[in-house]
């Protein structure tokens, strides 16, 4: 999946590299052409997307680094969200 993405913007292929970005974080609205380039059939969920996230994770510290920093873009659309559906977005 990783080296999916990195190809596609090696290729200048962002919208695509975007999309299966979009995917691993859970977004079910991604086209079936996109996941087909990376090898993927089905959706993935919150809780998924979190464990694939703890995987990323191992792999940088496996590679000597401390950690990672992650940045949320989507704060204030989550913080305007009613309550129970905020609740899913963590």
């Amino acid at each position: 999946m990783v080296q999916a993405i990195f190809d596609l913007k090696q290729r200048g292929d962002a919208a695509e590299a975007g999309a299966l970005t979009s995917w691993l974080c859970g977004s079910g609205n991604v086209a079936g052409t996109v996941k087909k380039h990376a090898g993927i059939k089905g959706d993935i969920g919150s809780r998924d997307a979190l464990a694939y996230l703890r995987g990323v994770l191992e792999i940088a510290k496996a590679l000597g680094y401390k950690g990672m920093l992650i940045v949320i873009d989507e704060a204030e659309t989550i913080l305007r969200m009613r309550k129970d559906s905020r609740h899913k977005s963590r």
